[in-house]
């Protein structure tokens, strides 16, 4: 940041030790934005990247584990795949997949609708919320969609040029009074 500080569980990220960032980092998830996953590689190996470049997982359980994540995402016996064989809301839900397959604590979703249909958009939205509600993880929603907010936030902040300018919940938001608010609710979103 230009200015301020970015404090993770107490750490000031500006000056973490190495060690503890990399422990940290194995706490997280991430969802790319364009799903990042890698076309040569296939569906299943792309999940179970994390796992054998950062633990000592035996293999037999890397597979389960990506099986599990395949399922939860709702594209149970896909591991065979190839990434070009899939449709943008099915490399979205396996990158889902590689950004849960480590059990994070926290989840970050990087524009998570990017790229989608209106159908398979919300649909997306849903999935974020179901897991955040099953599963014992933080999710971190960063989006312009008022769709995805409405859906999948309990806490929402809104950034204008760099600094907060609203705080609260999806509710409050909506029977806010404040001019710049109800703009931003008003503006065509999808």
């Amino acid at each position: 940041p230009d200015s301020g500080r970015v404090l993770v569980e107490g750490h000031d990220m500006s000056s973490i030790d190495t060690e503890t960032l990399r422990d940290l980092r194995r706490r997280m998830g991430y969802l790319f934005q364009d799903g990042a996953l890698i076309n040569w590689l296939s569906v299943g190996e792309n999940i179970a990247l994390p796992l054998r470049e950062n633990t000592d997982m035996p293999e037999d359980e890397i597979q389960d584990r990506v099986a599990e994540k395949l399922t939860l995402v709702q594209m149970g016996g896909t591991q065979d795949l190839m990434p070009p064989q899939l449709s943008g809301g099915m490399r979205k839900r396996v990158g889902l997949a590689r950004a849960l397959v480590t059990d994070p604590e926290i989840v970050f979703f990087d524009e998570p609708n990017t790229g989608l249909d209106p159908e398979i958009s919300m649909s997306v939205n849903h999935l974020i919320r179901d897991l955040s509600e099953r599963l014992p993880i933080t999710s971190i929603v960063i989006t312009h969609l008022v769709s995805c907010v409405m859906v999948v936030a309990d806490r929402v902040v809104l950034i204008d040029q760099g600094r907060v300018f609203a705080e609260g919940t999806a509710e409050e938001f909506i029977h806010s009074k404040d001019e710049r608010l109800t703009r931003f609710l008003a503006k065509p979103y999808d």
